[in-house]
């Protein structure tokens, strides 16, 4: 009889254990899904993306046969390519792990509602509206962003700098680079300094040499850290 006492009890326990591990497993502490196990937007991918508004026109980029293209009244600039696909992996990776609200009367409350916050809106090569959200205000760290789908009531706390990366100024999305060169496809180079002309030749094996106004190998330290600047 004692037995069966005893083993009707440790049932009892690891039922109940099996209760508190499925409902610790599966939801935050703000009743979303556990961390890690829902995307923001499942199934979007980065590469069908061919073109990006933010802040409903403030900041748009277009990809043309490749390259992605700040788009302005004026022209369209070449963009940091680091940067944009920074961004569309960040939009990819983006969790429901930390829903701290889904009543459409708060949205104001976080900066999610129709109309505020910044938008941002991604399109296929159709033009086709692939994905959409708000971020609205700061989190409590200053760092964190709360987001919002375009089409969904709820609001997410998403931690990182999502929200100083989207306020940054048009000139720093453009691409800062001169020129795209790299050093192994140099052979020539010629320097104008007041009235000399220095004149450099690159040898087959790597070697640079100056021409003129001395014929002399030059050093090739030097050489490589005008390629770098």
């Amino acid at each position: 009889m004692k037995a069966r006492r005893n083993l009707i009890l440790l049932i009892a326990l690891l039922a109940a254990g099996g209760v508190a591990f499925f409902f610790e497993g599966s939801f935050s502490l703000h009743g979303g899904p556990s961390k890690g196990t829902l995307l923001v937007f499942p199934g979007f991918e980065p590469w069908k993306v061919n073109k990006i508004d933010i802040g409903n026109g403030d900041l748009v980029f277009e990809n043309l046969d490749g390259n992605w293209f700040l788009v302005t009244e004026s022209r369209h600039h070449p963009a940091d390519r680091k940067q944009v696909t920074a961004l569309l992996q960040a939009i990819r990776e983006l969790k429901r792990d930390n829903i701290v609200s889904e009543n459409r009367s708060k949205h104001p409350l976080f900066g999610v509602k129709a109309g505020e916050g910044t938008e941002i809106v991604f399109f296929d090569l159709d033009g086709k509206r692939l994905a959409g959200f708000l971020v609205g205000k700061k989190g409590p760290d200053g760092l964190s962003a709360y987001i919002r789908r375009t089409d969904g009531d709820e609001v997410i706390l998403q931690p990182g700098n999502l929200r100083d990366h989207l306020d940054k100024p048009a000139k720093l999305w453009r691409e800062r680079k001169i020129f795209s060169l790299k050093s192994h496809d140099i052979v020539e180079m010629t320097f104008q300094i007041e009235q000399e002309t220095i004149l450099l030749n690159r040898d087959t094996r790597g070697g640079w040499f100056i021409v003129k106004p001395v014929a002399r190998k030059a050093d090739g330290g030097r050489v490589e850290q005008v390629f770098r600047s």
